[in-house]
């Protein structure tokens, strides 16, 4: 007690509070600014870091709703929309794995789970798909707002997922070893039917007899259709009985143009006959029969100013 009572004694003293006043209570001053000074410094970086970790969180947790949205036609997607889909979807599966949240890798799982049911129900059940998104985007966004209660959620319903998974891979597995013991026993059963049966050659088909029935001559065609395009395309030029006597008339007086005044009124029956009698010639040789021979000048020249005998027979 000795020393305690000394170092009140000095306390007391002019000389000690001399000391307290100049060097303790600077330090402890110091000292307590300084601690609250790393105390608002840490408060405020804390701050700045929930603040980057929630905007993280919302970027991963946006791009993850937005490949839920894409996934909900996915069947409507063209092949390169797909591949660009699988490369943003395996991006804000990433994002949202490193997010440094707790629960982030089995809200992450449990995303992927459901991206895969939507995809399957987008061909199908569109009604379906956009039920399961918006059951999707609500569980996400609880999520963000509250981690530690999505995280047992999200737990329980990855445990479900896979003990459903398990039975179904169990009851496949059971019917495939079924599907190969039948297909076993069935070949078996076909390779020892087929050892016992005996041989039997198979019968060889007799050719067939080749036809020798006469066959009918196809009838000529060719001279029939020749003669109708003859008859039907010859043109005949109309000659009345007024018109021949007019011409004999006028060209009685020349003697020297008698053979051919009978030439140009030769009668049209007898150009007829001859134009049937020669089917078997060119068609221009029986148009040049039907047509009548050039008429001379002195013809013209009677036929424009005849003679007055004329009108008194």
């Amino acid at each position: 007690m000795q020393w305690w009572n000394e170092f009140v004694d000095w306390l007391t003293s002019t000389e000690g509070r001399q000391v307290i006043a100049t060097a303790v209570v600077p330090f402890v001053a110091i000292l307590a600014a300084g601690i609250i000074a790393a105390l608002i410094a840490r408060a405020s970086a804390k701050r700045v870091l929930d603040h980057q970790d929630r905007e993280l969180k919302a970027s991963a947790v946006m791009a993850i709703i937005g490949a839920g949205r894409k996934a909900t036609s996915w069947s409507s997607l063209g092949g390169e929309e797909k591949q660009r889909m699988d490369n943003q979807l395996n991006e804000a599966d990433i994002r949202l794995r490193l997010l440094p949240v707790n629960g982030a890798s089995a809200a992450a799982d449990w995303a992927a789970h459901e991206l895969a049911g939507m995809k399957k129900n987008s061909a199908n059940f569109s009604f379906q798909a956009e039920q399961t998104f918006v059951d999707y985007r609500n569980r996400l966004l609880e999520w963000q707002d509250k981690p530690k209660r999505a995280r047992k959620l999200f737990a329980f319903d990855l445990e479900q997922w896979r003990f459903d998974d398990e039975a179904a891979d169990k009851a496949a597995a059971e019917k495939q070893a079924q599907w190969t013991a039948k297909q076993a026993s069935d070949k078996a059963a076909d390779s020892d039917a087929s050892a016992k049966a005996p041989y039997a050659p198979a019968a060889i088909a007799a050719p067939a007899a080749a036809s020798t029935a006469p066959v009918a001559p196809e009838a000529p065609v060719a001279a029939a259709e020749e003669s109708e395009t003859l008859s039907t395309s010859a043109y005949t030029r109309p000659v009345t009985a007024d018109y021949e006597a007019t011409i004999a008339d006028n060209e009685a007086p020349s003697g020297d143009h008698d053979a051919e005044g009978s030439t140009e009124t030769r009668n049209t029956d007898d150009v007829e006959y001859e134009r049937t009698s020669n089917d078997g010639e060119d068609v221009s040789t029986v148009a040049n029969d039907v047509y009548a021979p050039p008429v001379n000048a002195g013809s013209v020249r009677q036929r424009t100013d005849p003679d007055p005998t004329l009108s008194e027979h």
